[in-house]
Protein backbone atom coordinates (compact mmCIF):
# COMPACT_ATOMS: atom_id res chain seq x y z
CA UNK A 1 0.00 0.00 0.00
CA UNK A 2 1.41 3.38 -1.08
CA UNK A 3 2.42 5.83 1.85
CA UNK A 4 0.02 8.19 0.95
CA UNK A 5 -3.25 6.31 1.22
CA UNK A 6 -2.23 5.18 4.80
CA UNK A 7 -4.84 7.03 7.17
CA UNK A 8 -6.55 8.63 3.98
CA UNK A 9 -5.74 11.74 2.18
CA UNK A 10 -1.83 12.88 3.32
CA UNK A 11 -1.90 16.05 5.29
CA UNK A 12 1.48 18.09 5.57
CA UNK A 13 1.73 18.15 9.81
CA UNK A 14 1.92 14.43 9.16
CA UNK A 15 5.74 13.79 8.93
CA UNK A 16 5.82 10.13 6.37
CA UNK A 17 3.53 12.45 4.46
CA UNK A 18 5.34 15.78 4.59
CA UNK A 19 8.92 13.42 3.44
CA UNK A 20 6.61 11.82 0.47
CA UNK A 21 5.45 15.10 -0.59
CA UNK A 22 8.57 16.97 -0.50
CA UNK A 23 10.65 14.32 -2.27
CA UNK A 24 14.42 13.43 -2.17
CA UNK A 25 15.75 16.39 -3.54
CA UNK A 26 18.89 19.18 -2.79
CA UNK A 27 17.57 19.87 0.87
CA UNK A 28 18.23 15.77 1.21
CA UNK A 29 21.38 15.51 -0.73
CA UNK A 30 23.04 18.11 1.06
CA UNK A 31 22.69 16.40 3.98
CA UNK A 32 23.49 12.53 3.16
CA UNK A 33 26.85 14.56 1.34
CA UNK A 34 27.43 15.96 4.92
CA UNK A 35 26.52 12.61 7.07
CA UNK A 36 29.00 10.81 4.24
CA UNK A 37 31.46 12.94 5.00
CA UNK A 38 30.89 12.41 8.63
CA UNK A 39 30.93 8.88 8.48
CA UNK A 40 34.34 8.77 6.61
CA UNK A 41 36.19 10.50 9.59
CA UNK A 42 34.49 8.49 12.21
CA UNK A 43 35.47 5.14 10.48
CA UNK A 44 39.09 6.08 11.34
CA UNK A 45 39.30 5.81 14.74
CA UNK A 46 37.40 2.12 14.27
CA UNK A 47 40.06 1.47 11.67
CA UNK A 48 43.29 2.91 12.92
CA UNK A 49 44.47 0.03 14.85
CA UNK A 50 45.36 -1.89 11.72
CA UNK A 51 47.88 0.46 11.11
CA UNK A 52 48.63 1.64 15.20
CA UNK A 53 48.50 -1.95 16.63
CA UNK A 54 50.17 -4.54 14.49
CA UNK A 55 52.00 -6.76 16.15
CA UNK A 56 55.48 -7.42 15.99
CA UNK A 57 57.20 -10.63 15.28
CA UNK A 58 59.47 -11.64 18.87
CA UNK A 59 61.21 -14.13 20.53
CA UNK A 60 61.29 -14.04 24.67
CA UNK A 61 64.14 -15.82 26.51
CA UNK A 62 62.58 -18.17 29.65
CA UNK A 63 62.55 -15.28 32.17
CA UNK A 64 60.91 -13.10 29.40
CA UNK A 65 63.40 -10.11 29.46
CA UNK A 66 65.13 -10.79 26.46
CA UNK A 67 63.31 -9.71 23.17
CA UNK A 68 63.75 -10.40 19.50
CA UNK A 69 62.08 -8.76 17.40
CA UNK A 70 62.25 -9.83 13.71
CA UNK A 71 60.99 -7.44 10.80
CA UNK A 72 59.10 -5.21 13.29
CA UNK A 73 55.74 -3.71 11.54
CA UNK A 74 56.71 -1.63 14.34
CA UNK A 75 58.70 1.01 15.93
CA UNK A 76 57.79 4.46 16.18
CA UNK A 77 60.50 4.60 18.70
CA UNK A 78 63.76 5.46 17.31
CA UNK A 79 65.62 3.68 15.68
CA UNK A 80 69.29 2.33 17.04
CA UNK A 81 71.61 4.29 17.41
CA UNK A 82 75.42 3.70 15.87
CA UNK A 83 76.64 2.73 19.65
CA UNK A 84 73.28 0.85 19.86
CA UNK A 85 74.00 -0.52 16.22
CA UNK A 86 77.86 -1.76 17.71
CA UNK A 87 76.29 -3.46 20.81
CA UNK A 88 77.34 -6.85 21.63
CA UNK A 89 75.07 -9.74 19.54
CA UNK A 90 73.02 -6.48 18.05
CA UNK A 91 71.50 -5.97 20.91
CA UNK A 92 70.45 -3.17 23.17
CA UNK A 93 69.18 -2.30 26.44
CA UNK A 94 65.67 -0.58 26.48
CA UNK A 95 64.74 2.53 29.22
CA UNK A 96 63.01 -0.52 31.11
CA UNK A 97 66.19 -2.81 30.98
CA UNK A 98 65.27 -5.78 28.42
CA UNK A 99 67.68 -6.23 26.09
CA UNK A 100 66.22 -6.31 22.76
CA UNK A 101 67.59 -7.55 19.46
CA UNK A 102 66.18 -6.09 15.88
CA UNK A 103 66.37 -7.86 12.82
CA UNK A 104 64.80 -7.00 9.75
CA UNK A 105 63.33 -3.68 8.37
CA UNK A 106 62.20 -0.92 10.72
CA UNK A 107 58.80 -0.43 9.34
CA UNK A 108 55.96 1.55 10.61
CA UNK A 109 55.12 2.66 14.11
CA UNK A 110 53.04 0.59 16.22
CA UNK A 111 51.95 0.84 19.92
CA UNK A 112 53.32 -2.58 20.30
CA UNK A 113 56.86 -1.10 20.24
CA UNK A 114 55.93 2.46 21.69
CA UNK A 115 54.21 0.97 25.34
CA UNK A 116 56.43 -2.83 25.10
CA UNK A 117 53.58 -5.07 24.06
CA UNK A 118 55.08 -7.91 23.84
CA UNK A 119 56.71 -11.33 25.63
CA UNK A 120 55.17 -11.00 29.21
CA UNK A 121 53.26 -8.07 28.34
CA UNK A 122 51.58 -9.56 25.05
CA UNK A 123 47.72 -10.10 25.86
CA UNK A 124 48.39 -5.87 26.64
CA UNK A 125 47.62 -5.87 22.89
CA UNK A 126 44.57 -7.69 22.97
CA UNK A 127 43.23 -5.53 25.93
CA UNK A 128 43.02 -2.09 23.79
CA UNK A 129 40.66 -4.22 21.06
CA UNK A 130 38.55 -5.33 23.96
CA UNK A 131 37.99 -2.35 25.50
CA UNK A 132 37.12 -0.35 22.07
CA UNK A 133 34.59 -2.51 21.51
CA UNK A 134 33.46 -2.36 25.29
CA UNK A 135 32.94 1.21 24.65
CA UNK A 136 31.14 0.50 21.65
CA UNK A 137 29.13 -1.89 23.77
CA UNK A 138 27.79 1.07 26.21
CA UNK A 139 27.61 3.97 23.16
CA UNK A 140 25.29 1.46 21.40
CA UNK A 141 23.54 1.00 25.14
CA UNK A 142 22.75 4.59 25.88
CA UNK A 143 23.67 5.57 22.58
CA UNK A 144 20.06 5.56 21.28
CA UNK A 145 18.49 7.21 24.81
CA UNK A 146 20.75 10.03 24.04
CA UNK A 147 19.53 10.35 20.85
CA UNK A 148 16.07 10.31 21.49
CA UNK A 149 16.84 13.09 24.29
CA UNK A 150 19.22 15.47 22.92
CA UNK A 151 17.51 14.83 19.18
CA UNK A 152 19.46 13.53 16.22
CA UNK A 153 21.27 16.64 15.11
CA UNK A 154 23.15 17.15 18.94
CA UNK A 155 24.00 14.09 19.52
CA UNK A 156 25.71 13.79 16.47
CA UNK A 157 27.61 17.06 16.84
CA UNK A 158 28.40 15.78 20.77
CA UNK A 159 29.71 12.54 19.67
CA UNK A 160 31.79 13.97 17.18
CA UNK A 161 33.33 16.54 19.38
CA UNK A 162 34.19 14.37 22.23
CA UNK A 163 35.45 11.41 19.35
CA UNK A 164 37.76 14.39 18.19
CA UNK A 165 39.21 14.89 22.08
CA UNK A 166 39.62 11.02 22.16
CA UNK A 167 41.55 10.86 18.99
CA UNK A 168 43.81 13.61 20.30
CA UNK A 169 44.01 11.95 23.55
CA UNK A 170 45.36 8.47 22.11
CA UNK A 171 47.67 10.41 20.23
CA UNK A 172 49.16 12.38 22.96
CA UNK A 173 48.69 9.41 25.76
CA UNK A 174 52.54 9.11 27.58
CA UNK A 175 51.45 5.72 28.62
CA UNK A 176 49.48 2.52 27.80
CA UNK A 177 46.74 2.89 30.84
CA UNK A 178 45.79 6.30 29.25
CA UNK A 179 45.81 5.03 25.79
CA UNK A 180 42.89 2.51 26.96
CA UNK A 181 41.17 5.07 28.37
CA UNK A 182 41.30 7.14 25.03
CA UNK A 183 39.79 4.13 22.87
CA UNK A 184 37.17 3.37 25.28
CA UNK A 185 36.08 6.74 24.81
CA UNK A 186 36.29 6.41 21.16
CA UNK A 187 34.43 3.55 21.10
CA UNK A 188 32.20 4.92 22.71
CA UNK A 189 31.51 7.74 21.19
CA UNK A 190 31.97 6.74 17.47
CA UNK A 191 29.17 3.79 17.86
CA UNK A 192 26.95 6.65 19.15
CA UNK A 193 27.72 8.97 16.39
CA UNK A 194 27.30 6.35 13.51
CA UNK A 195 23.88 5.46 15.70
CA UNK A 196 22.55 8.91 15.77
CA UNK A 197 24.17 9.94 12.03
CA UNK A 198 22.03 7.21 10.68
CA UNK A 199 19.29 7.93 12.20
CA UNK A 200 18.94 11.41 10.95
CA UNK A 201 19.72 10.33 7.32
CA UNK A 202 17.08 7.63 7.52
CA UNK A 203 14.73 9.94 8.81
CA UNK A 204 14.70 12.84 5.95
CA UNK A 205 14.73 10.35 3.41
CA UNK A 206 10.98 8.68 1.89
CA UNK A 207 10.59 5.60 2.73
CA UNK A 208 11.37 3.94 -1.06
CA UNK A 209 14.62 5.70 -0.35
CA UNK A 210 15.55 4.06 3.13
CA UNK A 211 16.93 0.87 1.91
CA UNK A 212 19.28 2.39 -1.21
CA UNK A 213 20.29 5.20 1.58
CA UNK A 214 20.61 3.17 4.88
CA UNK A 215 22.39 0.02 3.05
CA UNK A 216 23.97 1.37 0.35
CA UNK A 217 25.27 4.65 0.82
CA UNK A 218 26.06 4.69 4.59
CA UNK A 219 28.11 1.54 4.10
CA UNK A 220 29.84 2.89 0.79
CA UNK A 221 31.05 5.90 3.08
CA UNK A 222 32.29 3.47 5.28
CA UNK A 223 34.50 1.94 2.65
CA UNK A 224 35.77 5.43 1.21
CA UNK A 225 36.99 6.10 4.72
CA UNK A 226 38.74 2.78 5.22
CA UNK A 227 40.13 3.57 1.68
CA UNK A 228 41.84 7.28 2.72
CA UNK A 229 42.78 5.94 6.04
CA UNK A 230 45.11 3.30 4.14
CA UNK A 231 46.20 6.04 1.80
CA UNK A 232 46.83 8.27 5.14
CA UNK A 233 48.78 5.58 6.85
CA UNK A 234 50.99 4.57 3.72
CA UNK A 235 52.58 8.55 3.72
CA UNK A 236 52.07 8.48 7.44
CA UNK A 237 54.52 6.05 9.24
CA UNK A 238 54.42 6.81 12.55
CA UNK A 239 51.18 6.07 14.58
CA UNK A 240 51.48 8.96 17.00
CA UNK A 241 51.54 11.23 13.50
CA UNK A 242 48.67 9.15 11.83
CA UNK A 243 46.18 9.74 14.91
CA UNK A 244 46.90 12.91 15.60
CA UNK A 245 46.29 13.99 11.89
CA UNK A 246 43.01 12.04 12.41
CA UNK A 247 42.05 14.14 15.31
CA UNK A 248 42.40 17.13 13.91
CA UNK A 249 40.50 16.11 10.62
CA UNK A 250 37.72 14.67 12.63
CA UNK A 251 37.26 17.97 14.50
CA UNK A 252 37.91 19.84 11.30
CA UNK A 253 34.10 18.07 10.60
CA UNK A 254 32.44 20.12 13.64
CA UNK A 255 31.92 23.27 12.02
CA UNK A 256 30.31 21.92 9.07
CA UNK A 257 27.76 20.01 11.36
CA UNK A 258 26.90 22.96 13.53
CA UNK A 259 26.23 25.20 10.44
CA UNK A 260 24.75 22.92 7.92
CA UNK A 261 23.00 19.43 9.47
CA UNK A 262 19.55 19.84 9.92
CA UNK A 263 17.46 18.25 12.72
CA UNK A 264 14.88 15.55 11.35
CA UNK A 265 10.98 16.87 11.71
CA UNK A 266 10.38 13.45 13.37
CA UNK A 267 12.24 14.04 16.45
CA UNK A 268 10.22 17.49 16.85
CA UNK A 269 7.42 15.53 15.98
CA UNK A 270 8.14 12.91 18.71
CA UNK A 271 8.58 15.83 20.92
CA UNK A 272 5.65 17.28 20.67
CA UNK A 273 7.42 20.73 19.02
CA UNK A 274 5.15 20.71 15.95
CA UNK A 275 5.76 24.89 14.98
CA UNK A 276 9.15 23.14 13.97
CA UNK A 277 8.38 20.33 12.68
CA UNK A 278 6.11 22.46 10.18
CA UNK A 279 8.60 24.90 9.90
CA UNK A 280 11.36 22.85 9.26
CA UNK A 281 9.80 20.49 6.18
CA UNK A 282 8.46 24.12 5.00
CA UNK A 283 12.05 25.31 4.86
CA UNK A 284 13.22 21.81 3.13
CA UNK A 285 10.36 22.23 0.13
CA UNK A 286 11.70 25.63 -0.32
CA UNK A 287 14.97 24.57 -0.85
CA UNK A 288 13.75 21.62 -3.03
CA UNK A 289 11.87 23.85 -4.72
CA UNK A 290 8.50 21.85 -4.17
CA UNK A 291 5.21 23.10 -4.86
CA UNK A 292 2.67 20.39 -3.36
CA UNK A 293 3.67 20.88 0.23
CA UNK A 294 3.24 24.60 -0.07
CA UNK A 295 -0.08 23.58 -2.05
CA UNK A 296 -1.40 20.60 0.95
CA UNK A 297 -0.68 23.78 4.00
CA UNK A 298 -2.84 25.88 2.06
CA UNK A 299 -5.91 23.88 1.14
CA UNK A 300 -5.61 21.58 4.29
CA UNK A 301 -9.20 22.38 6.35
CA UNK A 302 -7.76 21.43 9.45
CA UNK A 303 -4.86 23.12 11.68
CA UNK A 304 -2.05 21.25 11.15
CA UNK A 305 -0.49 21.21 14.95
CA UNK A 306 -4.24 19.98 16.33
CA UNK A 307 -3.22 16.37 15.78
CA UNK A 308 0.13 14.97 16.90
CA UNK A 309 2.34 13.45 14.45
CA UNK A 310 3.23 10.36 16.61
CA UNK A 311 -0.68 9.50 16.63
CA UNK A 312 -1.04 8.81 13.67
CA UNK A 313 -0.73 5.64 11.03
CA UNK A 314 2.06 7.31 9.22
CA UNK A 315 3.44 8.82 12.24
CA UNK A 316 3.95 5.25 13.62
CA UNK A 317 5.41 4.11 10.45
CA UNK A 318 7.97 7.31 10.98
CA UNK A 319 8.86 6.60 14.55
CA UNK A 320 12.17 6.24 14.85
CA UNK A 321 13.30 2.06 16.00
CA UNK A 322 15.17 3.63 18.87
CA UNK A 323 11.59 4.61 20.26
CA UNK A 324 11.15 2.46 23.10
CA UNK A 325 7.21 1.57 22.57
CA UNK A 326 4.70 0.85 25.39
CA UNK A 327 5.23 -2.83 25.32
CA UNK A 328 4.70 -5.31 28.59
CA UNK A 329 8.18 -5.91 28.50
CA UNK A 330 9.78 -2.92 27.77
CA UNK A 331 13.07 -2.45 26.04
CA UNK A 332 15.01 -4.82 28.43
CA UNK A 333 12.69 -7.42 27.26
CA UNK A 334 12.39 -7.36 23.78
CA UNK A 335 14.18 -9.98 23.28
CA UNK A 336 11.74 -12.42 25.07
CA UNK A 337 8.68 -10.15 23.50
CA UNK A 338 10.21 -10.79 20.31
CA UNK A 339 11.05 -13.79 18.75
CA UNK A 340 12.95 -12.37 16.02
CA UNK A 341 15.32 -10.66 18.19
CA UNK A 342 17.32 -13.18 19.40
CA UNK A 343 18.14 -14.53 15.74
CA UNK A 344 18.96 -11.15 14.75
CA UNK A 345 21.15 -10.32 17.67
CA UNK A 346 23.36 -14.14 16.87
CA UNK A 347 22.97 -12.85 13.49
CA UNK A 348 24.54 -9.37 13.79
CA UNK A 349 26.99 -11.15 16.76
CA UNK A 350 28.58 -13.43 14.55
CA UNK A 351 28.69 -11.05 11.21
CA UNK A 352 30.53 -8.33 13.55
CA UNK A 353 32.70 -10.78 15.40
CA UNK A 354 34.45 -12.40 11.76
CA UNK A 355 34.02 -8.63 9.79
CA UNK A 356 35.76 -6.52 12.19
CA UNK A 357 37.92 -9.90 12.96
CA UNK A 358 38.95 -10.26 9.52
CA UNK A 359 39.11 -6.28 8.88
CA UNK A 360 41.20 -5.24 12.01
CA UNK A 361 43.29 -8.26 11.83
CA UNK A 362 45.06 -7.18 8.25
CA UNK A 363 48.02 -6.61 10.07
CA UNK A 364 48.71 -10.30 10.92
CA UNK A 365 47.91 -11.91 7.81
CA UNK A 366 50.36 -12.98 5.36
CA UNK A 367 51.31 -10.43 2.37
CA UNK A 368 51.43 -6.75 2.11
CA UNK A 369 49.89 -5.05 4.91
CA UNK A 370 48.32 -2.21 2.72
CA UNK A 371 46.76 -4.32 0.29
CA UNK A 372 45.03 -6.31 2.36
CA UNK A 373 43.52 -3.57 3.86
CA UNK A 374 42.87 -2.02 0.73
CA UNK A 375 41.56 -5.04 -0.63
CA UNK A 376 39.28 -5.65 2.60
CA UNK A 377 37.57 -2.06 1.84
CA UNK A 378 37.22 -2.66 -1.57
CA UNK A 379 34.87 -5.69 -1.53
CA UNK A 380 32.65 -3.67 0.16
CA UNK A 381 31.63 -1.17 -2.47
CA UNK A 382 30.60 -4.24 -4.62
CA UNK A 383 28.46 -5.92 -1.57
CA UNK A 384 26.60 -2.58 -0.26
CA UNK A 385 25.14 -2.21 -3.69
CA UNK A 386 24.22 -5.77 -4.37
CA UNK A 387 22.97 -5.91 -0.67
CA UNK A 388 20.94 -3.20 -1.23
CA UNK A 389 19.53 -4.00 -4.47
CA UNK A 390 18.31 -7.72 -2.83
CA UNK A 391 16.67 -6.34 0.19
CA UNK A 392 14.41 -4.41 -2.42
CA UNK A 393 14.60 -6.91 -4.81
CA UNK A 394 10.81 -8.76 -4.76
CA UNK A 395 12.48 -12.24 -5.79
CA UNK A 396 14.57 -12.05 -2.97
CA UNK A 397 13.10 -9.38 -0.15
CA UNK A 398 14.34 -9.08 3.53
CA UNK A 399 14.92 -13.02 4.89
CA UNK A 400 16.07 -14.51 1.94
CA UNK A 401 18.71 -11.86 1.66
CA UNK A 402 19.75 -11.90 4.72
CA UNK A 403 20.31 -15.51 4.43
CA UNK A 404 22.21 -15.33 1.83
CA UNK A 405 24.57 -13.16 3.20
CA UNK A 406 24.89 -14.96 5.84
CA UNK A 407 26.33 -18.14 4.17
CA UNK A 408 28.24 -15.95 1.48
CA UNK A 409 30.15 -14.62 4.62
CA UNK A 410 30.23 -18.32 6.05
CA UNK A 411 32.10 -19.70 2.66
CA UNK A 412 34.38 -16.63 2.75
CA UNK A 413 35.48 -17.21 6.69
CA UNK A 414 36.33 -20.66 5.50
CA UNK A 415 37.71 -20.01 2.19
CA UNK A 416 40.13 -17.81 4.13
CA UNK A 417 41.18 -20.45 6.21
CA UNK A 418 42.22 -22.65 3.35
CA UNK A 419 44.22 -20.44 1.94
CA UNK A 420 45.97 -19.65 5.03
CA UNK A 421 46.68 -22.87 5.47
CA UNK A 422 47.73 -23.16 1.64
CA UNK A 423 49.78 -19.99 1.73
CA UNK A 424 51.98 -21.94 4.69
CA UNK A 425 52.37 -24.78 3.27
CA UNK A 426 53.76 -23.39 0.38
CA UNK A 427 56.32 -21.07 2.67
CA UNK A 428 57.62 -24.30 4.04
CA UNK A 429 58.61 -25.66 0.81
CA UNK A 430 60.79 -23.13 0.09
CA UNK A 431 64.26 -23.33 0.54
CA UNK A 432 65.12 -19.47 0.94
CA UNK A 433 61.91 -17.94 1.96
CA UNK A 434 61.65 -14.18 1.46
CA UNK A 435 60.57 -12.21 4.50
CA UNK A 436 58.05 -9.30 4.34
CA UNK A 437 57.38 -7.12 7.39
CA UNK A 438 57.36 -10.77 9.33
CA UNK A 439 54.42 -11.53 7.22
CA UNK A 440 55.81 -15.04 5.94
CA UNK A 441 57.14 -15.48 2.45
CA UNK A 442 56.28 -14.95 -1.11
CA UNK A 443 55.45 -10.91 -1.00
CA UNK A 444 59.21 -9.34 -1.66
CA UNK A 445 59.33 -5.83 0.40
CA UNK A 446 59.32 -3.84 -2.48
CA UNK A 447 56.91 -0.27 -3.10
CA UNK A 448 54.21 -0.01 -0.78
CA UNK A 449 51.44 0.85 -2.55
CA UNK A 450 53.69 3.45 -4.97
CA UNK A 451 53.95 5.96 -2.04
CA UNK A 452 57.48 5.29 -0.78
CA UNK A 453 60.78 4.26 -1.96
CA UNK A 454 61.96 0.79 -1.58
CA UNK A 455 62.67 0.21 2.26
CA UNK A 456 66.51 0.46 3.07
CA UNK A 457 67.14 -2.33 5.03
CA UNK A 458 69.07 -2.92 8.38
CA UNK A 459 70.05 -6.32 9.64
CA UNK A 460 71.56 -6.89 12.96
CA UNK A 461 73.19 -9.94 13.19
CA UNK A 462 75.13 -11.39 15.66
CA UNK A 463 76.83 -8.47 16.62
CA UNK A 464 77.42 -7.45 12.74
CA UNK A 465 75.80 -4.31 11.05
CA UNK A 466 75.48 -5.06 7.64
CA UNK A 467 73.52 -2.78 5.34
CA UNK A 468 71.33 -3.62 2.22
Amino acid sequence: MALEHIGGKPQPDNTASGILLIGLGWYQTRTLLLLGGLWIVTVWPVFIPVFAHSAIDYECDASGATVVLEAPQASSSPKPSEEQAEAPNGSFEEDDGAAAMFLGDFGRGTIASEFNLVCDRKPHLAIVGSVFFLGCFFGAAFGGRITDTLGRRRSTLLGLALMALGQASAALSPNFELYVCARFMLGATSSWTLLASYTLGTEWCPAAWRIPVGVGFFPLSFAIGEMILIGLAALIWSWQKLTAITAVLIGAMLPLVWFLLPETPAWYAMQGQLEQEVALLAEAAECNKCSTYKAQMASSATDPLVEPVADTATGQAEVSALTEQSTPCGALGAVLCLPSMFPMMTLWFSASLSYYGLSLGSGHLQGNLYYNAMGSALMEIPACIVAAGMLDSPSTGRRLSVTIFYLCGAVSCLMLVLFRATFLANCESQAAPRHNAGHGCLVPNIVDLGCRAPIRRLHLIRGTVEHQ
